[in-house]
């Protein structure tokens, strides 16, 4: 929002809250390809049709995000910034 189709943009997500992991939809698909443990956080790299490489999602800690698990991601827009590029 606020710029031209086809403006060159710089686009910062915040790595915590931007993206959310659930179990269930609504959002897109997604598998758990590895988990690592954070303090009071999951890191998980999650594989989404697409993309050429995993996404790295950080967020709170949930024993039902393991390795393998078919997932759901929502994006959370006020967690995304968008800067012209000059």
């Amino acid at each position: 929002p606020g710029f031209a189709e086809g403006s060159r943009v710089i686009v910062a997500i915040r790595p915590l809250g931007a993206v959310t992991l659930s179990r269930r939809g609504p959002g897109v698909a997604g598998r758990i390809l590895s988990r690592r443990n954070g303090i009071g956080t999951a890191l998980c790299d999650v594989r989404v049709a697409g993309l050429e490489a995993p996404l790295e999602i950080r967020q709170a800690d949930d024993a039902g995000l393991t390795p393998g698990a078919d997932v759901f991601l929502t994006l959370h827009p006020q967690h995304v910034l968008v800067f012209a590029k000059e």
